[in-house]
């Protein structure tokens, strides 16, 4: 069975453009519940939405490849990227790196891509000026060592410059597309990169960067999106999905689950915002009416909405490990936090768990 890139008319993808307006209509309605929650933040809480989305896509694209950063370290780096006060900390070539290449993709995010850019782009995972595009083949296996089978064949080592500039002259001729769909753009962008496989590492992290940078053209801004983080959560699927392009051109089955993809990144990235703006509202009435303790588990509680709340609700033992009260302050703050209408109580005894009573978004 051929491999995609065998076809005499390889990279001519095929899809269902019908598939796809619907796609756009909520892509850019999305933008725009995105936007309205985003200007009516405080520039501090801008600050703190970028960074956190930043450092979100960041662990998440690492992550998707099997490569655990310290969510720390790579927070300082993009702080210092920002220009933001952070606490120096040590950090592997990796994490500096990946900070950069977040902040370089967002400052960058207008440029045509070239083959440069993409050397640079990856030099970057490893904190380097620039990375060769490899010499030699590759080939995703598993199973035996005597007789393999094989996932993904990449194209040959010294089709790749000619390949990739191929890629960079669509990328940049598809940017001025107004009837290329913005989720089909990305998605294309990704399968495209990924099937190339220019690199002898670092091209998934890559390649989604790309879709983020293409929807970002789509915009004329950079687009704060949980892109990463979302296709983490449905990774068995992701591969899945890609894999079922190795030997075909027609690419709408991929397209459509990218854009499912991109759309659930959209909501996530608004419900982000939501919750800061919850949280500000909280602060701004309760403020006088908390103690140090409350406030820092109030807190907690918000950041642990972000991954889908704390699991099981709040518990007094968690309290005491949060903020270090007695067993007697826990049950006299978590007491008032419940008169106050701020948590809500479930449960007797051992079981009692307490969840914030005032959260009342949801993704959609």
């Amino acid at each position: 069975m051929q491999w995609c890139w065998e076809f005499d008319d390889w990279a001519n993808f095929k899809y269902d453009k019908d598939l796809f307006w619907s796609y756009r209509d909520k892509f850019f309605k999305n933008v725009g519940l995105f936007i309205g929650s985003f200007d009516s933040m405080s520039v501090q809480e801008q600050s703190e939405l970028k960074i956190n989305i930043l450092l979100d896509e960041a662990m998440a694209s690492s992550q998707i490849e099997g490569e655990i950063l310290r969510r720390d370290s790579v927070q300082s780096s993009i702080c210092k990227e920002l220009g933001m006060a952070h606490k120096p900390i040590s950090q592997s070539p990796q994490e500096r790196g990946m900070g950069r290449l977040m902040m370089y993709l967002y400052a960058t995010f207008n440029e045509d891509v070239s083959v440069k850019m993409l050397k640079q782009m990856n030099g970057l995972l490893w904190n380097k000026e620039e990375n060769a595009f490899r010499n030699t083949g590759i080939n995703v296996v598993s199973g035996r060592i005597d007789n393999p089978s094989i996932h993904f064949k990449a194209l040959p080592a010294e089709r790749v410059e000619r390949e990739v500039n191929k890629f960079c002259n669509w990328f940049n001729a598809s940017k001025n597309d107004m009837l290329m769909p913005p989720t089909v753009r990305a998605g294309i962008a990704h399968l495209y990169f990924v099937i190339i496989h220019p690199f002898k590492d670092g091209n998934g992290r890559i390649s989604r960067s790309l879709a983020e940078k293409a929807l970002s053209q789509k915009l004329s801004h950079p687009c704060l999106l949980a892109l990463s983080e979302t296709i983490e959560k449905h990774r068995k699927e992701y591969y899945q999905t890609l894999a079922k392009t190795n030997h075909t051109l027609d690419i709408s089955e991929w397209l459509l689950f990218f854009s499912d993809m991109i759309i659930e990144a959209q909501e996530s990235s608004i419900f982000k915002v939501k919750l800061i703006i919850e949280e500000a509202k909280l602060f701004q009435q309760f403020e006088k009416d908390l103690n140090d303790r409350q406030k820092k588990c109030i807190r907690r509680l918000f950041r642990a909405e972000r991954k889908g709340g704390f699991v099981g609700g709040l518990s007094a033992s968690n309290y005491v490990s949060i903020t270090k009260a007695s067993s007697a302050s826990a049950t006299r703050d978590l007491t008032q936090l419940v008169q106050l209408g701020i948590l809500n109580r479930q449960g007797n005894n051992k079981t009692t768990r307490y969840f914030l009573k005032k959260f009342e978004l949801s993704y959609t």
